[in-house]
């Protein structure tokens, strides 16, 4: 078993490994995969490891596509004991490239399990959920860490004009509708993310975890965003968390950025009631929903940068999660900022619903001193306790503002707010 889990790393549909310095692309280049690509780790649907080893020059790659699936084999080995210990198998898994590091990829596309139906889905997920213990077993499709519509992992790298098509990105940690993993990178002028992304912890639209130095612009995400399993945490409409302690850098001044994104429901009501009922469905079969859940970031974390400078900041979600859930981010840190400086409302639509705790429009859990004025217009905010309007449980650090003297507002007349104790129409708990 040992040696054959071995002869699965650095997989590729169309390449193992490669170095970009000796890969040259243009506008005529398309190279495609069609095919089913499985491994047990550095597997991607065009190449297993994508790297550059002259870093004196921008490499920019274009024309990839993958059209097929590409699933994991094994799941992280690491920490467990044996044989089978491993730092390296059950990660980096990506529609292009499992891992890849100081490359541009240009224009680039993938559109993963696009054949697996809803009904396919949820008998995967529930053959392999472990009702004794809650757990995701490996013959669960959330298989893998770093796993990623077009990137499993990316070091140094820059996405630009790329997308992902509908379908689902599935893996256990580290899922991203784009990225599993980012650190040191940036995605830029991209368009949608219309997979659907599930899997254990850390789950993104966009990106998993946004680190040091990483910024993501200009994306918008209309796929279904989800956890499931044990200790099922850290969801985000874009990013999953959004904190610049991730990624190692030494730079205490980094920050880690998500910038004029959006996370928008369909628009249409019977297939948001679909996802919705799928969503549900999902839950039962596999242990309910996780913690930590936002329409932007789960968790905005140490100097998370929340913020729309140009495009006019209008979410709408589906958000289902268990404790500290809302429509930007579930929790808010009192290092992180949240800022809308575009000139235009930030307003909140779609339905936000927990099982527990600190619930609210915009934020579930804020610790900042300082928020920007917003409108939720929500048909639904629902929790346990602490759920709020727009805040579920405000804790700032010292004093608390609305920026530039505006106003948290909802509009009762379109929705309600929902909960078993400590609600409020604005703010469900407010300790100054």
């Amino acid at each position: 078993e040992k040696n054959s889990l071995w002869r699965s790393v650095g997989v590729g549909g169309v390449f193992g490994t490669v170095d970009a310095t000796q890969m040259k692309t243009n506008g005529d280049t398309n190279i495609v995969n069609n095919g089913f690509v499985t491994g047990n780790g550095f597997t991607g649907g065009i190449v297993g490891n994508l790297f550059t080893t002259d870093t004196s020059v921008s490499q920019s790659l274009t024309g990839l596509r993958n059209n097929g699936t590409v699933s994991a084999g094994a799941n992280y080995k690491g920490d467990t004991a044996g044989d089978a210990r491993s730092l390296v198998l059950g990660q980096f898994f990506g529609g292009i490239a499992g891992y890849g590091r100081g490359v541009t990829l240009q224009g680039c596309e993938s559109v993963t399990r696009s054949d697996l139906t809803e009904t396919q889905l949820k008998e995967q997920v529930e053959a392999g959920f472990d009702k004794k213990t809650g757990t995701l077993t490996d013959a669960s499709p959330l298989k893998g860490d770093f796993v990623g519509g077009l990137v499993g992992y990316g070091k140094e790298i820059v996405l630009n004009g790329c997308k992902t098509g509908k379908g689902y990105v599935l893996g256990s940690r580290f899922v991203g509708g784009l990225a599993g993993g980012f650190t040191g990178s940036g995605i830029q002028k991209n368009d949608t993310n219309s997979s659907d992304v599930f899997g254990n912890r850390y789950v993104g639209g966009i990106v998993s975890v946004n680190g040091s130095n990483s910024k993501i612009s200009g994306m918008t995400n209309t796929g279904l965003v989800a956890a499931f399993g044990k200790n099922a945490a850290y969801v985000g409409g874009i990013v999953g968390v959004n904190d610049a302690d991730w990624g190692g850098s030494d730079d205490k001044t980094a920050k880690a950025t998500v910038q004029n994104c959006a996370n928008r429901m369909s628009g249409d009501n019977a297939t948001d009631t679909r996802r919705i009922n799928l969503l549900k469905e999902l839950s039962i079969s596999a242990g309910g929903y996780a913690d930590y859940v936002g329409g932007i970031a789960g968790c905005n974390g140490k100097n998370g940068v929340v913020t729309w400078d140009t495009s006019t900041p209008t979410l709408g979600a589906i958000l289902y999660g268990n404790n500290y859930v809302g429509g930007v981010a579930g929790y808010n840190d009192v290092n992180a900022k949240i800022s809308n400086t575009s000139g235009r409302n930030l307003t909140i639509s779609g339905q936000i619903v927990a099982a527990g705790k600190a619930v609210g429009g915009m934020v579930g859990l804020n610790c900042a001193s300082t928020l920007p004025s917003a409108t939720v217009t929500v048909s639904r905010v629902a929790g346990q306790q602490l759920v709020g309007g727009v805040i579920g449980a405000n804790l700032p650090v010292g004093s608390f503002t609305v920026a530039d003297g505006g106003a948290l507002k909802t509009d009762v007349a379109s929705g309600r707010v929902e909960a078993d104790a400590v609600a409020g129409g604005i703010i469900g708990y407010n300790r100054l």
